[in-house]
Order: C-alpha cells, then structure tokens, then sequence
C-alpha cells in the first residue's frame, strides 16, 4: 500500500513539475516550444520521481525536481556559450517588436495584464537578408525602429543573435533560475530537518 501512496504523490509531483517547467520555458524563450533536450530532462526526471516515490523516500522529490531543473538550466547556458563561439560582427537595423501578453495572476486578486518586447532585427548574412527575434524580453521598448545597432550572430545558425559586448543577457535568466532554485530547495531542506529533528 505504501509503494502505491507513494507512487501516487510521485505522479502527482511530477505532472506539478511539468506544469511549472513548461512556464518557465514560456517566460525564458520566445516561441516557448519544448526541444529534444526539454523533453529528455522532463522524462528522465520523472521516470526518477517515481522510482524514488515507490521507493518511499518521499521527501526526496523536491531536491530531484530541482536538480532536474538546474540541470536544464546548465544545459541551455553551455549550448548558448557554444552558439557564442564561433561569431560574426555585423550591423543591424530595429525594424519592429515581437510583442507578447503576460499575465500575473494573484490569489483573490483579478489578472493583470501587461506586455513585453523583443526587438526584431534585420541583417545582412553570408546567405542573405535575416530578419530574427531577439530572445530577450523587456518591459519597455529600449530601442527605437530605425536605429542600427552592432550584432553578433553564429553564422551556422544567423537567426541566433545578441547584442555586442552584452552577451550575458542571453544566459542570465537561466543564471537567475538556478540561483532561485537552489535557495528554494535549501531552505526546503532546513525545513525538513528542523520539522524531523522537532
């Protein structure tokens, strides 16, 4: 009956951990689409979870989660880096804003709405004209249409593009995330130890 219980909360934890990760890749990338490298931590994660639940050590799944989740975060940050390698310096010009709608929802509170920008850029390529969505989000629009700025892009990939000596914009969130749930689960587990001491 108890590797059943625990089974149950393992599934239970797991789709939580689904749903949370899939907002969290929303609110990081900007077509929010799940890739090969999503899907393989989110199942392997989960195929850990239950084990570990039928196992009984329950207190276990929030640590996993987590660790599934800094180790994501650390897999997105070498492939941006390796992205980063191998680039080229061009001019580009703002030629609109990739707009998006967010939404805080606050318990006994109604939703509030509000909206971010990326700025779309256009460049000239070895294999032509692009025209690509910058992956960082901002509250206000910080540059203007028209404007020309210096880029960087990886000419294997030229849709991939940061601004030039700002590169750390394309890996801080993922930074930010792994700080932030690392502190979450170590106060879990100070938590856990000071409740199982009591």
């Amino acid at each position: 009956m108890e590797k059943e219980i625990g089974l149950i909360v393992a599934v239970l934890f797991s789709l939580g951990f689904c749903y949370t990760f899939y907002r969290v890749v929303s609110e990081i990338r900007v077509d929010s689409k799940l890739n090969v490298v999503d899907i393989a931590c989110m199942v392997m994660t989960i195929i850990i979870g239950s084990c570990v639940g039928i196992s009984g050590d329950l207190e276990v799944l929030p640590i996993l989660f987590a660790m599934g989740i800094v180790v994501w975060a650390l897999i997105q940050i070498v492939s941006i880096k390796s992205l980063m390698k191998n680039e080229v310096s061009v001019t580009a010009r703002v030629v609109d804003y990739h707009v998006r709608t967010k939404v805080i929802r606050r318990r006994y509170q109604k939703p509030k709405k509000y909206q971010v920008y990326a700025p779309i850029m256009e460049y000239e390529t070895d294999s032509g004209t692009v025209k690509a969505s910058y992956p960082v989000f901002d509250r206000e629009k910080w540059y203007q249409e028209q404007d020309e700025w210096l880029i960087c892009y990886n000419p294997s990939q030229p849709e991939f593009f940061w601004f030039a000596e700002r590169e750390g914009e394309m890996t801080s969130k993922y930074l930010l995330l792994i700080i932030v749930t690392v502190l979450i689960t170590f106060v879990t587990m100070i938590m856990w130890v000071v409740e199982k001491n009591a």
